[in-house]
């Protein structure tokens, strides 16, 4: 069982900002608080577990839409909200349980999202209470697979296209902070030793297995995320099908 909050969230944000350095700089978009403390809700501050309700998602991808001009391709414009979604959360919150044991609330009601005018994920304020988030990549599943799922539901994303979103940003996030931070390759080993993992047991696949591949000192994204549905953006520069010939070797 984890602890309810042992420690001080302020002391836990303060190592957090000293500890994500380098290209991990810009991914302090994660702040702990207690629960008395999390913000009301507003138009540009919700309670993440509202993201359980498709309605709320495709309203918040009609903000994002209404405001850029990339295309109209619903699916690539909900791939990219949902790669603001996971990239903001997912990297600082699994640096912080994996190598701070912080007791992140697994609850979304715990969890604050702030959007940008345009209506992306910007932040998040995350209360330190139990149940916590388990210091177990494997079992993040739990936690993340309901609002994939929404997410899913919503957009008619494949499951495939999120995970390897999910997995890309993870994979990136832990493998940065190993490199900025060598005494913490030990306690994220077993994180990234999961990525190659492709089976979590017999009878369950790992969503996160492979989600990009090193070639060559390249990395690529073993899924396409669908950004290529939008002219003005095109292919990102680790898209699998740039990259395909790489691939196959």
């Amino acid at each position: 069982m984890q602890p309810a909050c042992t420690s001080q969230p302020e002391t836990l944000n303060l190592m957090l900002d000293q500890r994500m350095t380098g290209y991990l700089s810009g991914c302090r978009t994660v702040r702990f608080c207690a629960p008395a403390a999390l913000p009301e809700q507003t138009a540009t501050c919700i309670p993440a577990d509202h993201l359980l309700d498709p309605d709320v998602i495709n309203a918040l991808i009609d903000r994002y839409a209404a405001t850029h001009t990339e295309g109209t391709d619903r699916r690539g414009l909900a791939s990219i909200w949902a790669q603001y979604f996971f990239g903001v959360l997912l990297p600082p919150l699994a640096i912080a349980v994996l190598t701070a044991d912080a007791p992140a609330a697994a609850d979304p009601a715990l969890w604050r999202m702030h959007l940008s005018a345009d209506g992306l994920p910007e932040r998040f304020d995350i209360a330190c209470a139990a149940p916590a988030v388990p210091t177990d990549l494997a079992a993040f599943e739990t936690v993340i697979a309901p609002l994939l799922d929404s997410l899913h539901r919503a957009t008619r994303l494949s499951r495939r296209v999120l995970w390897n979103s999910v997995g890309n940003v993870l994979e990136w996030g832990l493998t940065e902070q190993a490199k900025e931070a060598p005494a913490l390759s030990a306690r994220l080993r077993p994180a990234l030793d999961l990525f190659a993992q492709e089976r979590l047991s017999p009878d369950h696949p790992n969503p996160l297995y492979r989600p990009v591949a090193y070639v060559e000192d390249q990395r690529i994204r073993t899924v396409c995320c669908l950004r290529n549905r939008l002219p003005e953006l095109g292919n990102c520069g680790n898209c699998p099908l740039t990259h395909a010939e790489m691939l196959k070797g």
